[in-house]
């Protein structure tokens, strides 16, 4: 029996990327293997280098969680993440966005408690590359307005962020793991204290992606001027800022891209 090809595509799709990977007599009389092959070898070949392409840019995207893992453990980790979540779309470049999700409800998460946030850290650092980019705000342009710098310094002021900026608070040292992976590959253990908590904001103010590592009262600050708070509301709603600091953050945001205008109304 011929069957048609929608049905051919949806069934050979399921053939190789669905758990039990049922196929039909039909389908197999479709299939023309290469060689020596059987019909039913060839669709494991098609499987195999299904679950490997998969495998292979999971681990693109989560190199930081294969260094951890290791080989053994992160490809078995693949596996079980791609049966459950087979790809639906070719481009890759969105495969694997709910990788995070999955190992947040994984065992081996209680192994290792960092897991999920380093794995979202990695997920927005791939999203946001692909990106077009936060460009610094032109700060000498904004000067020229009328009472423009008086405003600026009496706080009167509130930020407009860029929609691709991304503001990260965890309670593990992950980006100072990921730096440490980047300039180490090689390296086997990490000597970092997992207990420290961390804060950063990520943007793409050129062609690569920066980090801007934040202490605890400036990402509280942060957070209060994203939410639409001027300068003055967000710092009368948290202790212990000092004043150099908020000009170390306002530098951040402006050259970062971080924010992509400053509002005096």
């Amino acid at each position: 029996m011929v069957i048609d090809r929608k049905s051919f595509q949806t069934e050979f799709y399921n053939s190789i990327a669905r758990p039990p990977f049922d196929h039909s007599e039909e389908l197999l009389f479709e299939v023309i293997p290469a060689g020596t092959l059987s019909k039913s070898a060839a669709l494991q070949v098609y499987r195999t280098g299904y679950l490997a392409r998969l495998t292979e840019s999971l681990g693109e995207t989560y190199e930081a969680i294969w260094w951890v893992l290791g080989d053994e453990v992160f490809f078995q980790l693949s596996k079980d993440y791609i049966e459950k979540m087979p790809s639906e779309t070719r481009n890759l470049n969105t495969y694997g966005e709910r990788f995070p999700e999955f190992l947040k409800t994984h065992s081996l998460s209680t192994e290792i408690p960092f897991l999920f946030e380093l794995s979202k850290l990695e997920w927005e650092l791939k999203s946001l590359f692909y990106k077009k980019g936060t460009p610094p705000v032109n700060f000498s342009s904004l000067l020229n307005k009328p009472d423009f710098l008086a405003i600026f310094e009496s706080g009167e002021i509130s930020f407009q962020f860029h929609p691709d900026a991304v503001l990260i608070n965890s309670p593990f040292p992950i980006y100072s793991l990921w730096k440490l992976l980047k300039e180490s590959p090689q390296r086997k253990e990490s000597t970092l204290a997992m207990n420290q908590e961390e804060s950063f904001l990520m943007a793409k103010p050129g062609e690569m992606v920066e980090f801007y590592p934040l202490s605890s009262e400036l990402f509280n600050l942060t957070s209060q001027l994203k939410k639409g708070k001027t300068l003055t509301d967000a710092l009368d709603s948290i202790d212990g800022v000092k004043e150099g600091e908020i000009q170390h953050l306002i530098q951040i945001l402006i050259q970062s891209g971080g924010v992509d205008a400053i509002l005096t109304e």
